[in-house]
């Protein structure tokens, strides 16, 4: 081969890395935005009690329910904000 192809080919290479570069990193931040909604959704629900204490919020019949600030301490899967 000579160095024009090689160098060609190494082109090529790298566009297909950037470009699945790209499509990971694509991949990664909507999973992060997925953890942080559904993660805020579990801290709506159980008011950042464990799920079992919830329960007798269920079980009780209790109309009234106060709406759960959500702390960035309560988090323990998404540190990172979804931008």
């Amino acid at each position: 081969m000579s160095k024009k192809a090689k160098l060609a080919k190494q082109l090529e290479d790298l566009k297909f890395l950037v470009q699945k570069k790209s499509e990971l990193l694509e991949k990664k931040n909507k999973i992060v935005s997925d953890l942080f909604k559904y993660e805020t959704l579990y801290l709506e629900i159980t008011q950042g009690f464990p799920l079992t204490k919830v329960s007798d919020y269920y079980v009780t019949n209790k109309l009234e329910k106060k709406k759960y600030l959500i702390n960035d301490k309560d988090r323990i899967f998404s540190l990172e904000y979804p931008k």
